[in-house]
């Protein structure tokens, strides 16, 4: 079983509040950001920064979660990935939402001490509407699925 998420971590962080604890299948743990790479994604406008809170609504209100990133190399990255299908976006200007494009995910990445590390659309795999594309190889072990 992979260990619960903590908020432990040296640094710039801040706890943003609950996400869905797939070991009790409530908001449960707390997840923490880190306010350096919040504002460099500023700073370069990017898309990441104005979609940073439709990471927060995936990590509230997942499709999937799973546990364990394999690299490459075959070694697995013990790290947590919420799959949703969220409404809408915002643009890289963080003007008005947009709707989510047909055939696509969001991904959010948490790290074992409950760092919201990474997030972004991803094309779906084929039939299965909502599990990014490969998700049987990148992944260690699905913990979670909506019915």
């Amino acid at each position: 079983m992979a260990a619960p998420l903590t908020a432990a971590r040296q640094g710039n962080y801040r706890e943003v509040g609950e996400i869905f604890d797939v070991l009790t299948l409530h908001l449960t743990k707390a997840v923490q950001v880190d306010v350096d790479q919040l504002n460099a994604l500023r700073d370069l406008n990017s898309w990441e920064y104005y979609n940073v809170h439709t990471a927060f609504e995936v990590l509230r209100t997942p499709e999937a979660v799973y546990f364990g990133m394999r690299r490459e190399d075959g070694e697995v990255r013990r790290a947590w990935c919420y799959v949703g299908l969220p409404a809408s976006l915002r643009t890289s200007t963080g003007a008005a939402a947009m709707p989510r494009g047909a055939g696509e995910v969001f991904l959010a990445f948490v790290d074992e001490s409950g760092v919201l590390y990474h997030w972004g659309l991803e094309k779906c795999d084929g039939a299965a509407s909502d599990r990014p594309m490969g998700y049987l190889n990148r992944f260690g072990e699905e913990k979670w699925r909506k019915n």
